[in-house]
């Protein structure tokens, strides 16, 4: 393999989108799944633009973008997301530290006084009565027929 490149200054980046692994046979360059790769570069040095040219129309090239297998483009694919900020206010939650924080709601509502209560009783105390001596009266009036 020459490491003179005949193609010093053209690109032709191929970018796999499968899963799987694609060999371009009449190239002679396998592309690795979810990479890009220049073909023209220095590493491939032993391909020429118009050995590119035949395999995108004719060749194996050609039938993987035909097949949407690959992608070719002729300039630098930019990357997404190079660097990852790393924020340091984050809270990462482990055994000691949660990142949940609990607030128990105060509802205004729900508080009563002892008087409240008290009134409360005499009231429940009385429809309990009415309803024990209707229920037997019921029972009486069942035992009668």
């Amino acid at each position: 393999m020459m490491k003179n490149p005949k193609n010093k200054g053209y690109h032709c980046w191929v970018t796999n989108i499968t899963k799987k692994d694609i060999g371009l046979s009449d190239l002679g360059v396998s592309i690795r799944s979810k990479t890009t790769l220049d073909i023209l570069d220095c590493r491939h040095s032993y391909l020429t633009v118009e050995q590119v040219n035949k395999s995108i129309k004719y060749g194996s090239l050609g039938k993987r973008i035909k097949q949407k297998l690959l992608i070719l483009r002729y300039s630098e694919p930019e990357p997404i997301n190079p660097y990852r900020e790393v924020v340091s206010t984050v809270s990462f939650p482990n055994r000691k530290r949660s990142i949940l924080t609990h607030e128990a709601p105060d509802f205004e509502e729900l508080e009563f006084s002892m008087e409240d209560d008290l009134k409360f009783a005499e009231e429940t105390a009385d429809s309990a009565a009415v309803e024990f001596a209707a229920q037997q009266i019921k029972i009486e009036e069942s035992d009668e027929h």
